[in-house]
């Protein structure tokens, strides 16, 4: 069997590689508002999921909810920080025009049956922020504030939290936030969720789902259960890949599969958003048997390397400004969690994602003041060879009789 050819006899299409994405039908033809911002969250959704993907390993991921969660640090944010991030997401200039876009966006999104998304901000205790900055994220980005302790109760506090994502989740994210991943530093805690349940228009039959292999290496197979459908669907097919939409019952969503002949890691290297746009806009509604294996993917991610690499390197140091959150430049970004889920079966998808960015205090400088006695060397580090070793007890002594 050859496995770069997977249409035989009968039109039957047997997954060999796959990527799939869910697709709002705001990536084919967006309101004119949102068109701005939806391909600026597309275009970070490709760069960021070709910086966490491993040779060899499944991943999913919401790169849409983790821009969420940027955008509302970026609110926050002034100055050269501001503008890295404005610059990075490609957000819009006019900070009057995002917001709207953004607002529109979420209020667009809550009509999708089974999709929710759910912001919220979780403060420190009698820390100030600014009412500015907690209308904007409220009126805009739909996102509520909740109070926590996180200097007297920094473990409960975590718990609280990831007890929330759970219950936003459906049990599916458990533990979002690692044991420590908060601590008597942070001050601020971004969350946001995304939730989707998806009904296949054509559902699959489970009597027909059968064990089939599947080709995880060019000479490696192993048996999984493929489920089986056949049905009109939007389909295209090229020299180099094959793509095919499955759409839900709500018929404003669907999931898209890309299958390459060659293998899966150089398509992906090959791939830019208009690239995406131009395969999606060539589907055409043909006849096609559908073999695609029931799955279940969990991912997580800790994001402040990748989005440090990406550009982003500021909002995790001490040059952060934030100020636009407290009015002082006293907070930074310590790092951003995600975790997603995913399962495909006979009766249609159910995703969820989930993202928190702990916002701390910026540790004070230690101070190192050698107003006292002390003892010294001099070291030769590669071997540890003490070159030399003395004391000071009096500067001003020169004890050189």
């Amino acid at each position: 069997m050859d496995y770069r050819s997977d249409i035989v006899t009968g039109n039957k299409l047997m997954v060999s590689l796959m990527v799939s994405l869910f697709i709002l039908s705001s990536i084919y033809a967006s309101p004119t508002n949102l068109r701005e911002l939806v391909n600026s969250i597309n275009d970070f959704s490709l760069r960021l999921y070709l910086k966490v993907r491993k040779e060899g390993e499944n991943a999913i991921l919401s790169p849409f909810n983790v821009f969420t969660a940027l955008t509302l640090i970026y609110e926050g944010a002034r100055g050269g920080t501001a503008n890295k991030v404005r610059s990075i997401l490609n957000l819009p200039v006019n900070t009057g025009r995002l917001r709207s876009s953004f607002h529109n966006l979420l209020t667009y999104l809550k009509s999708v049956n089974g999709l929710k998304i759910t912001n919220a901000l979780w403060v420190q205790e009698g820390y100030h922020l600014l009412k500015d900055y907690i209308n904007t994220v409220n009126r805009y980005y739909l996102a509520n504030l909740r109070l926590l302790n996180f200097i007297k109760e920094p473990e409960s506090s975590k718990e609280v939290i990831n007890e929330w994502i759970r219950e936003e989740t459906g049990r599916r994210i458990k533990e979002l936030i690692p044991p420590g991943g908060i601590d008597r530093q942070t001050r601020l805690v971004i969350t946001s969720v995304i939730y989707f349940r998806g009904i296949w228009l054509y559902r699959f039959n489970k009597s027909e789902t059968k064990e089939g292999y599947f080709w995880v290496k060019p000479n490696k197979t192993i048996k999984i259960p493929f489920m089986h459908l056949r049905a009109k669907l939007p389909y295209f097919e090229s020299n180099y890949v094959k793509v095919l939409e499955l759409p839900f019952s709500d018929n404003k969503t669907c999931m898209v599969i890309f299958l390459p002949k060659e293998g899966l890691r150089s398509f992906e290297n090959s791939l830019s958003i208009d690239k995406l746009h131009e395969l999606l806009h060539k589907l055409k509604e043909v006849e096609v048997e559908v073999y695609i294996p029931k799955f279940k993917l969990s991912s997580g991610y800790s994001l402040a390397k990748i989005l440090s690499e990406m550009g982003l390197r500021k909002l995790f140091t001490s040059e952060a400004d934030l100020s636009g959150i407290s009015g002082k430049k006293d907070l930074y970004v310590k790092e951003i969690f995600h975790k997603a889920y995913t399962e495909v079966s006979e009766e249609g998808v159910e995703a969820t994602a989930a993202t928190a960015a702990v916002i701390a205090l910026l540790a004070l400088p230690v101070t190192f003041r050698a107003d006292k006695p002390f003892l010294f060397l001099i070291l030769h580090k590669p071997t540890g060879l003490i070159l030399f070793l003395g004391r000071l007890v009096n500067p001003k002594a020169d004890n050189s009789g």
